[in-house]
């Protein structure tokens, strides 16, 4: 056995350089398929270190300890919503140069008398380089927020405690595991429902908005007058758009941006003119939006703004300001 614990601790110190890069690889992996899936996420990654893999070999009493060490490289994704976390397994399946070895769902605590790490792990085979001798294996925990913070008690308390816990300490531990999957069930129940709420139609519109604008005039705005505003003129917004509209209006912004910071810095909220009522758009987020429909539909944001009853004095000087000109006999 000491043997074979010191040739598989001999090779990781060997191999250790190989496992950091493929960490990197993977980290990139995930973050892209969780972009491309729209997944908001937080990953991290690490290497097992020599004294934890050797530990780890010693008190495991591994009889390969090489195979049966599959953690030497791990990377973690921490997830908003529990579906997320299916979501993105489901496209690190599809995800190229990752092959997976197996899946492993964690959620499902089958015996409450033993330790569970919430989430799924993916035990993933990395992209070979030309020195590789064998498969670069690595682990990929997905997880939500809940979950992350359960794994993380129960791995101190539990799993590496000061000292072994007594039965009725450990009970009362996990006795929350149904607490975290109640949490996240009742928090994806609440944002299922959200998209039914009266003023949810603009509530991305306003976010794309206040992301592009803040770094602009540095400075926030209301958000009740932007929903105010955005409810009469956000139907102009094609719907092949929507969805991608936080791209569309920060490539509008990239396009015009010495124009816009001109506009801002002269009239924006930090300016002498920012208590002038007529001047009041140019310290909302929502004015990005006006000035992008403005270069696509101008008629049609004129039309919108008089059958929503919004004042025309506060639209005038964002008229002048992008040289655009509307006859309303038109």
């Amino acid at each position: 056995m000491t043997a074979s614990i010191d040739e598989a601790v001999r090779k990781y110190r060997e191999l250790l350089p190989r496992y950091e890069r493929a960490t990197n690889t993977v980290i990139r992996c995930v973050e892209e398929a969780a972009k491309t899936s729209n997944i908001k996420c937080r990953v991290s990654g690490r290497e097992k270190t020599i004294a934890s893999f050797h530990t780890k070999a010693i008190v495991k009493q591994y009889n390969d300890p090489w195979a049966q060490i599959t953690d030497k490289s791990g990377v973690r994704a921490i997830v908003e919503r529990a579906r997320h976390v299916d979501d993105l397994t489901c496209a690190l399946k599809d995800w190229p140069g990752l092959e997976i070895l197996r899946v492993e769902d964690k959620r499902q605590v089958m015996d409450p008398e033993q330790l569970s790490y919430s989430g799924v792990h993916l035990q993933v085979a990395v992209p070979a380089e030309l020195d590789d001798e064998e498969p670069i294996e690595c682990e990929i925990q997905l997880r939500t927020v809940t979950q992350d913070a359960w794994s993380v008690i129960s791995h101190r308390l539990l799993y590496k405690p000061p000292i072994d816990l007594p039965r009725e300490h450990k009970r009362r531990l996990y006795r929350l595991v149904a607490l975290v999957e109640l949490f996240d069930e009742e928090v994806q129940r609440v944002e299922d429902a959200i998209p039914e709420i009266p003023g949810y139609e603009v509530a991305d519109l306003i976010e794309a908005a206040e992301k592009e604008f803040i770094p602009l005039a540095h400075a926030a705005s209301s958000r009740e007058f932007s929903s105010y505003i955005l409810g009469s003129i956000h139907q102009l917004i094609p719907a092949k758009d929507r969805a991608v509209y936080s791209q569309v209006l920060g490539d509008f912004v990239e396009q015009n941006l010495e124009k816009l910071r001109a506009i801002y810095r002269d009239y924006g909220p930090r300016s002498s003119m920012a208590d002038a009522p007529e001047y009041t758009l140019f310290s909302q987020a929502e004015s990005l939006i006006i000035f992008q429909i403005l270069t696509k539909r101008p008629h049609g944001l004129f039309t919108a703004w008089v059958e929503g009853e919004l004042p025309l004095y506060l639209l005038e000087p964002l008229l002048i300001l992008f040289d655009v000109n509307i006859d309303p006999m038109e």
